[in-house]
């Protein structure tokens, strides 16, 4: 199997140098309330279950043929949480679901030092990650398999690949299930979360996922040390997620939603970036003929 595991990383290995930027839409209201704090910029990675795709996770694991290791598997893999960005900043689409309806903002970050900065945690020992789980096995398997990975979705998963993968990947799935984790298995993991209906291909979507289970380290890029979820309500509902704080630098680019009045929101922004010692960060304006009324 190992030509086809090869074959798989490709399809969701992030090249920083095809993609040097990538894209998290969200609002303004988002900018002034708590997004830029002391330590740097704070992302929220919400519980998989909660996100705007029902079919997350369940969309991947429905294509292994064995009943039994999707009920075995799903509890585990729905504790992952996701932070979503996209490949394109100005998609009128993207604006309308995640930037609220052109009024919000798309945050150009550099793939590279997102990519340094998880590649860091690699090194640290299990011994410092925050036990959650009684059970060794499963305290093993979240530890050492989930230190976040950025990922490139997949909507193609019908597949000659994939299909031959999860065609022969029972043995790998009762592996990860017992908490054996070798490359094999953390390739069939980051497959599976990487999975995404083809309906939403329009988001060319990159997501940094993990398990959440991360130390309180002296290190650019800082996790929640808590192995508690946080809160945001939203449609009715408490929506659980994680906190990822990455470096001030990583921020390249700040695209103002297809909006009225956008010169002058530009300067106000550049004043809040510069008050918050941003000053990398490029402020670019929508060209999307479209205004929101």
């Amino acid at each position: 199997m190992g030509n086809n595991i090869n074959k798989l990383k490709q399809l969701y290995t992030i090249n920083d140098k095809e993609t040097p930027i990538i894209y998290h839409y969200t609002t303004l209201e988002a900018l002034i309330n708590g997004l830029i704090s002391l330590k740097g910029i704070c992302l929220r990675a919400t519980n998989c279950e909660y996100l705007n795709d029902i079919s997350e996770i369940k969309e991947g694991l429905s294509q292994i043929s064995e009943k039994i290791i999707f009920e075995r598997l799903y509890p585990w893999f729905s504790k992952t949480c996701s932070i979503s960005f996209s490949r394109v900043s100005d998609s009128l689409p993207m604006w309308n679901t995640y930037g609220n309806k052109g009024m919000g903002i798309a945050l150009g970050f550099d793939t590279t030092i997102i990519l340094e900065t998880i590649n860091e945690l690699k090194n640290i020992p299990i011994a410092t990650f925050p036990q959650i789980s009684p059970n060794p096995l499963e305290y093993s398997l979240e530890a050492r398999t989930y230190f976040p990975q950025l990922v490139k979705c997949i909507y193609n998963y019908k597949s000659r690949l994939l299909h031959d993968f999860f065609d022969k990947s029972i043995e790998i799935a009762n592996a990860v299930y017992k908490g054996d984790i070798n490359e094999d298995a953390s390739v069939f993991i980051s497959t599976i979360l990487s999975i995404k209906n083809l309906c939403f291909e329009y988001e060319q979507e990159i997501r940094l996922i993990g398990c959440g289970l991360l130390p309180d380290i002296p290190n650019q890029f800082i996790a929640q040390p808590t192995t508690s979820f946080k809160y945001r309500c939203n449609n009715n509902m408490l929506i659980p997620y994680k906190e990822y704080i990455f470096p001030r630098n990583s921020l390249k680019e700040l695209w103002i939603g297809p909006t009225q009045n956008k010169e002058l929101s530009q300067k106000s922004i550049e004043l809040f970036l510069h008050e918050n010692n941003i000053n990398s960060c490029q402020i670019r304006l929508s060209n999307l003929p479209y205004r929101n009324k």
